[in-house]
């Protein structure tokens, strides 16, 4: 099945899959047929969150991660971890984070899964902190911050600090603002952003 998933066979692969599944129902390969079925043939890692943040990923039933995450052991932890990424699919950002937090802090991950969590987290949390800063919800992005706090620190986007940042200024807490602007000049921003931000903090600074 695996091999026939890799050339692309998605059609005989998942026969194959179901075959084991109704042959050894109680087996750990019918376990991981399982899993491979509710994957769909994405990717791991953060291939998978990006794929899903740009709609080229799908994830399978989340039913089928749900009967694998009550059991124990690998196949066990990575239906956990596809749980929240389904969230994350899903644009439940926090519901995403949460879940996957609770994976990182219970159980003892590979270094694989362990990256995935901490890259998902960081990323929902991006995109949590940017709705809220569009949308005007200043003291709610204070408060995110407030809840999660380091795991901000995992991801890529130092965009994600400029939104606290400038949510901490508009509720008039200068220093707290202060400190995350400086976190937020570091990466590849766009010019107009990049302005946005020392400006940002020169008026802190005043």
């Amino acid at each position: 099945g695996d091999c026939y998933l890799a050339e692309g066979k998605q059609s005989e692969a998942a026969k194959l899959y179901r075959l084991v599944i109704t042959t050894f129902p109680d087996t750990d390969g019918a376990r991981l047929a399982r899993l491979r079925l509710a994957e769909s043939g994405v990717a791991e890692g953060r291939v998978l969150v990006d794929g899903l943040a740009s709609g080229d990923a799908r994830l399978g039933d989340i039913k089928l991660y749900e009967e694998l995450a009550a059991g124990k052991g690998p196949m066990a932890q990575r239906a956990k971890v596809r749980i929240g990424l389904w969230y994350y699919w899903r644009r439940d950002y926090l519901k995403a984070a949460e879940q996957l937090r609770q994976v990182m802090t219970k159980e003892t991950l590979p270094t694989d899964l362990s990256e995935t969590c901490r890259y998902a987290i960081a990323e929902s949390l991006y995109r949590q902190t940017k709705a809220c800063y569009t949308q005007g919800r200043f003291s709610d992005a204070v408060k995110l911050y407030g809840y999660w706090g380091k795991w901000f620190e995992g991801g890529q986007r130092a965009e994600a600090f400029y939104y606290l940042a400038e949510s901490f200024r508009r509720v008039h807490l200068p220093e707290d603002a202060l400190k995350l602007f400086v976190k937020a000049q570091p990466g590849p921003w766009r010019e107009d952003r990049r302005m946005e931000t020392l400006y940002g903090l020169g008026l802190v600074r005043l």
